[in-house]
């Protein structure tokens, strides 16, 4: 893995059901977050749930899929981060929904893990130009 850098942020993870129980990929996303210098990685309690997305189901079943959010976003608060991960553009946009409702927006950034990872590159870079 290149070399990377946090901001001395506090990050969690959301891994998304289709890697889960589809891929099969249980861990390799929050690995390479938690292999981030100059962050602390915070395990998600209940991270095995699902959001609330389920593919199209927050957009079939708005209700219960909020609802499904509202328990996951208990969870997330319990975790104090300022960055909440994800790996699936559905997740991403789900758990940014739950910030928002939540009023967390100046507590907590979502980010998906390809992007997070490719800012903890470039400032990497940055700090080993200076």
């Amino acid at each position: 893995m290149p070399e990377t850098a946090g901001r001395g942020e506090r990050v969690t993870y959301q891994p998304s059901c289709h890697l889960q129980y589809v891929m099969k990929v249980k861990d390799a996303p929050a690995k390479l977050v938690k292999e981030i210098p100059n962050s602390e990685y915070v395990d998600l309690p209940e991270k095995k749930y699902c959001c609330g997305s389920a593919g199209i189901y927050n957009l079939l079943q708005p209700k219960l899929a909020n609802e499904i959010l509202d328990k996951k976003m208990s969870r997330v608060k319990e975790t104090e981060s300022a960055v909440l991960i994800t790996a699936n553009p559905g997740c991403f946009l789900q758990m940014k929904l739950g910030v928002h409702r939540e009023g967390m927006e100046d507590q907590i950034e979502t980010k998906h893990v390809a992007d997070y990872l490719m800012e903890s590159i470039e400032r990497a870079e940055s700090a080993g130009k200076q």
